[in-house]
């Protein structure tokens, strides 16, 4: 006999946002966790300031936990949310509460830092995080519990338009692709640096100049633009809005996968290429665990133009391997096949304490 179903409410960033929601999105999809799972979900946005706000965000609090009664209240927001979060809904009398880390930085003044991740420890019943250096983030030194963002693969290599027309011409023989929010942490700046090098080193041997997709949306739209034009290379670097499907622009449109990133939770977007074969160059920021065979990717690049010309140089002039099959990715560690069923018995050892 299967346990009564467990009543979450799980309180996150907007389906728009990309890489902590489209986990969420999977996980709600997977048949281990509708079976025991009764999930209610909110997505408050970080727009609660002042007094005011403050009061707004107390009285939205109650109303949900007074519509939903949850056995465990699940945040999975910035920092800087998640700590006005944690306070209110323990004002409001929630039973139990679990917050999760996805990033390693939260950019905030030091002391507030420190307050908010005392806050967290505090308020908390059950600390979990992507990685052991994300745990830190939010909760300081306390002790939490780790997990990968896991990935549907099947859902992902099924792509319902692959057999479709195109989704764009091609506009060159081999492309990147930088997918992330345009912001200073997901570095593209120093992707556009690396092609005006690599606009002139492609110059003196026979290889045609590569395109740079640079796909997503955020604060830094404009700066990247802007460098764009300073170094002449609109024919060269396209900005494209952020896509819901983005299993086809792997498919049809990328040669291989930049991740510049300064800092970086796991990297969603590292694990998804390689369930392509899509070669992957990496920062040095991002984690082992995001990738799904870490010695098939060029790794630990630092933060120079010319170390990332190079990297794509290597990249452009290296043969493509084969996609890993569908069995081997269902067995990876990064595989919502197996990890749904385990996030269920997190969930409720959170919420039976």
């Amino acid at each position: 006999m299967l346990p009564e179903k467990l009543k979450l409410l799980f309180v996150g960033f907007t389906p728009a946002a990309a890489g902590p929601q489209r986990f969420a999105q999977e996980l709600f999809a997977a048949d281990a966790f509708r079976s025991q799972i009764d999930v209610q979900t909110w997505y408050p946005e970080d727009t609660y300031r002042g007094l005011r706000g403050k009061f707004k965000l107390l009285q939205d609090v109650r109303h949900v936990l007074q519509t939903h009664a949850p056995q465990l209240v699940y945040l999975n927001h910035d920092l800087s949310l998640n700590v006005w979060l944690a306070v209110t809904f323990r004002m409001c009398g929630a039973r139990r509460l679990a917050a999760f880390s996805n990033a390693t930085h939260y950019p905030m003044p030091a002391l507030k830092w420190r307050i908010s991740q005392f806050l967290m420890r505090t308020l908390v019943h059950s600390r979990l995080a992507l990685s052991e250096d994300a745990g830190r983030a939010m909760f300081g030194n306390a002790p939490v519990t780790c997990f990968p963002s896991y990935i549907d693969f099947a859902a992902l290599r099924a792509c319902p338009r692959q057999h479709e027309q195109p989704l764009q011409s091609r506009r060159a023989d081999f492309q990147f692709a930088c997918v992330g929010r345009y912001s200073t942490e997901k570095n593209q700046l120093l992707l556009i640096d690396a092609f005006a090098l690599l606009r002139q080193r492609v110059a003196a041997i026979p290889l045609s100049m590569p395109k740079l997709l640079l796909i997503g949306e955020g604060p830094q739209q404009a700066a990247l633009a802007q460098a764009i034009a300073a170094h002449d290379l609109e024919a060269h670097v396209t900005l494209i809005p952020a896509q819901d499907d983005m299993a086809a622009w792997y498919q049809q449109q990328t040669d291989a996968l930049l991740v510049p990133s300064i800092y970086e939770g796991q990297g969603r977007v590292v694990a998804e290429a390689q369930a392509f074969g899509i070669p992957v160059a990496a920062s040095n920021a991002v984690p082992e665990f995001a990738f799904i065979n870490p010695d098939s990717a060029v790794r630990q690049l630092p933060a120079r133009p010319d170390a990332w010309c190079d990297a794509m140089l290597m990249l452009m002039q290296s043969q493509r391997q084969d996609a890993p099959s569908l069995q081997a990715l269902q067995d990876s560690h990064l595989s919502m096949h197996h990890g749904a069923q385990r996030f269920v018995q997190l969930l409720r050892d959170c919420e039976s304490g």
